[in-house]
């Protein structure tokens, strides 16, 4: 085994009792090191990029030891600032960083940079995939792990620099769109997360009686869901926990009581509890071209809208928000089928190509309702903004300021969470409101209306979606949808926002700067908040005072979804001047 050696330790944070790191940081980097590995450890990595669907390491004409021997492989420890983040948002962060730092100081070396990450605490799947003992990454900033600390105290990452050789030896795809996958077999796992804001038990089994696992406590782990049943008038499903998860015994137990689950626990817990669960982009084609077939006496149009209907309730004012007639099937009337997963009723999420997460309810309700004119839109007679923010983007943003305002989750996550700042607090709410899937779900909407006004001929949803996420590329750090800059530059356009991926990168973030669209976005995210202000309290009708029927955040999570969406900007190489 190699030894890592030459570590460097950020000036400031040798002295874990005195680190000096400034306040914004949400992960703190701590030590670094770099050493050349083995062709054949590299394979590692793609292994971990064919299973998160991405088939490009297949196309290679070579292997990477014929390219050249060894590679660069980079280790870095950091201090999570930030514990109330979850396992997903760490992710996010990772990559955000990876993204930023490829391109500013890496893109001459590097055509791509693959990583891994993992808890601080368990340092030794990587360790041994690489065949490099890294205690020393550890020791130098003086880390010790101990039992009773959250696994994200500290995160390990991981990273290869894939020279531009080797972009020369994978061979391009064709773009056309490619036929659905092969039939998945009958109910195969599903991926799914928890919710951060549910106190639910996980059970040995699928009945209120049975032996608890412990109650979920605010970790928004992933899991992979194997069954589903239907018992004492709830809806089950059988998970293994794919992340550690913070646990109490009892509802209503303080966190100071709290424990972990480990990784591959199996139990079974009601619906509520989980956040969203995604179907494997196999099962998606196959559900979507069953739809078509079944329904191909309706125009394209009309069988995205019933599609759409069948993924929310009756109840909803989608139909009269977007300008459609009432439906005749949605999912609060969809009966259980226990022999298969169902869409809409079981899973609204699904894994493209690119092994990014959509909200397919989301991508739907943008699909149905940009084909329609953008016109004002009103619920109840209380103005909401136009049809088109206002169920999708704006929607999901405004609900955020709306329930941040309303303090929503003070009695799970804020009180499980009695030391988080107001910034933390406020990108709990945005990040659990406007999820990265369902915001890609609202902006992937823009390249599919262009794909049907481009071609006419298009006459199947699952030739829609094959043709937007069938072709990938590849980014600074992951394979990339290739329509999706389309769909940024065409939303980046309407709201009359200019992006240079030339100039603007450096000087992240760019785009909360001009004023004038941003002022225009916040104006949409406030109509919603404050209809949805009473949606959560139809109290507030009879408030005197308008300003506690306001939500007062609108303009901090309007500057969260800006950062994002430039985010997404700077990775897929949008322009829009």
């Amino acid at each position: 085994m190699q030894q890592l050696k030459g570590i460097i330790v950020w000036k400031g944070r040798r002295d874990p009792a005195n680190r000096i790191i400034p306040p914004n940081l949400k992960l703190a980097i701590l030590s670094r090191g770099k050493i050349m590995v083995p062709a054949d450890r590299i394979e590692f990595f793609l292994d971990m990029v064919r299973d998160s669907g991405d088939a490009w390491p297949d196309r290679m004409d070579a292997k990477l030891v014929d390219i050249q021997p060894d590679y660069l492989v980079t280790f870095e420890l950091f201090q999570n600032q930030r514990l109330t983040m979850t396992p997903d948002e760490i992710r996010e962060s990772i990559q955000g960083y990876l993204v930023l730092r490829q391109k500013q100081q890496l893109a001459s070396m590097c055509w791509m940079v693959l990583f891994v990450s993992a808890p601080g605490n368990d340092p030794l799947t990587i360790q041994t995939a690489m065949d490099v003992d890294i205690g020393e990454l550890y020791r130098k900033p003086q880390v010790v792990i101990r039992s009773k600390d959250d696994p994200y105290r500290y995160v390990l990452v991981c990273y290869v620099c894939l020279p531009p050789s080797v972009q020369g030896h994978v061979f391009a795809k064709d773009k056309f769109a490619p036929p659905a996958p092969p039939p998945p077999s009958a109910m195969s796992p599903l991926d799914g997360v928890l919710k951060s804001n549910a106190e639910v038990h996980i059970r040995k089994d699928a009945t209120i009686t049975a032996a608890s696992l412990g109650v979920l406590a605010g970790t928004a782990g992933r899991v992979k869901v194997t069954d589903k049943k239907e018992a004492d008038n709830e809806l089950w499903y059988n998970i293994e926990l794919v992340d550690p998860v913070r646990v109490v015994k009892k509802v209503g137990d303080p966190i100071s009581g709290a424990t972990f689950l480990p990784a591959g626990t199996r139990g079974w817990m009601v619906a509520r509890g989980l956040n969203s669960l995604a179907a494997s982009w196999a099962l998606l084609r196959h559900d979507l071209a069953a739809y078509d077939t079944d329904n191909a006496a309706m125009s394209l149009g009309d069988r995205i809208t019933a599609l759409r209907q069948s993924t929310h309730g009756s109840k909803l004012p989608f139909d009269a928000i977007i300008g459609t007639k009432k439906g005749k099937l949605y999912l609060d009337q969809t009966p259980f089928d226990a022999t298969k997963w169902q869409l809409g009723r079981d899973y609204q999420a699904f894994i493209a190509p690119d092994g990014r997460t959509v909200d397919l309810h989301h991508l739907l309700v943008g699909m149905d309702v940009l084909s329609r004119r953008e016109r004002s839109a009103d619920w109840l007679g209380n103005p909401i903004g136009t049809n088109w923010s206002a169920t999708t983007w704006a929607g999901d943003v405004g609900s955020c300021a709306a329930e941040a305002t309303l303090a929503r989750d003070s009695t799970t996550w804020e009180r499980w969470n009695p030391t988080a700042t107001g910034n933390e607090k406020l990108q709990y709410y945005f990040t659990t409101r406007a999820s990265e899937h369902d915001l890609l779900g609202d902006l992937d909407g823009w390249g599919i209306q262009r794909l049907r006004v481009g071609d006419p001929g298009i006459d199947s949803i699952d030739r829609l979606f094959a043709i937007y996420y069938g072709t990938v590329v590849k980014g600074g750090t992951r394979s990339l949808t290739e329509q999706r800059k389309d769909s940024i530059e065409l939303f980046l356009a309407h709201y009359d926002l200019t992006y240079d991926p030339a100039a603007d990168p450096p000087n992240y973030p760019t785009l909360a700067k001009q004023k004038k669209p941003a002022m225009r976005m916040a104006n949409q995210v406030d109509a919603f908040g404050r209809i949805w202000m009473l949606r959560q309290n139809p109290h507030l009708v009879f408030e005197q005072d308008p300003n506690a029927r306001a939500p007062r955040y609108v303009g901090e999570m309007t500057v969260q979804y800006l950062w994002w969406l430039e985010y997404q900007a700077i990775e897929n190489g949008a322009e829009v001047q």
